[in-house]
């Protein structure tokens, strides 16, 4: 189905840079895999008769590019679609996720929004927190008093006149949950907003000063100390 410059061999490859036939990038697969399903009855049907259940997960951050995709796959057929996600959660927008992309995806697809409401991440009182902000955020998906009663867990607020300072206090504060409190290491995350390799620099120097080793999420930016120190 790819013809002129798109034509493949058999054998192509998938990398830098694009060679005429033999080789293309990854961010060639989705128009090409466009193409094929728009010139092909076969490879829609095939798809089609392949899959009776599609989930969508992170689906906020859905693209122009994997909608369309999504649609010529699968609209108008039996196939049943999930799309799951949070609209607060939305963090691709620079790269082209779609604004109202559930409202859209319930339009062409038919489909019955459901809110999921519980939160089993957080104790009441952080609950309670993030429902305030919700309240800002996405009215609609507000938790109902009754999900977020009780007093567990803890929320402070601590002020640092400088970074390095901030620092050597996360350190001391890990180096306690884990040895008077006995914190399982997997329980010990710092999350960062943004740019963690610039904000979280002094942090894990002093980490690595105190023997631990530590991981980084690039997708959530956390770093959990993976074992005591030596």
């Amino acid at each position: 189905m790819l013809t002129g410059s798109d034509t493949l061999d058999a054998d192509y490859t998938i990398g830098e840079p694009r060679v005429t036939r033999r080789q293309i990038s990854f961010g060639d697969l989705l128009p090409l895999a466009i193409q094929i399903l728009e010139r092909s009855a076969v490879a829609r049907n095939a798809i089609r008769q392949t899959y009776s259940d599609i989930f969508l997960d992170e689906f906020q951050d859905c693209t122009n590019q994997q909608y369309a995709l999504i649609k010529l796959a699968f609209q108008g057929t039996p196939t049943r679609l999930t799309a799951v996600g949070d609209t607060k959660q939305r963090i691709m927008g620079w790269a082209g996720a779609l604004e109202g992309i559930f409202v859209i995806f319930a339009q062409d697809f038919n489909a019955a929004p459901l809110n999921l409401y519980r939160n089993f991440r957080s104790q009441s009182q952080l609950l309670r927190m993030q429902n305030e902000i919700i309240k800002v955020l996405d009215p609609a998906s507000v938790m109902p008093d009754e999900l977020i009663k009780g007093d567990n867990g803890i929320i402070e607020v601590q002020s640092f006149d400088n970074s390095q300072q901030e620092a050597e206090s996360l350190v001391e504060q890990i180096r306690h949950w884990i040895g008077e409190e006995k914190v399982p290491l997997s329980e010990i995350a710092v999350l960062v907003s943004k740019q963690a390799e610039h904000y979280a620099e002094l942090l894990m120097e002093q980490l690595k000063q105190w023997g631990f080793h530590f991981e980084m999420s690039r997708s959530s930016r956390t770093y959990p100390p993976n074992r005591q120190p030596d």
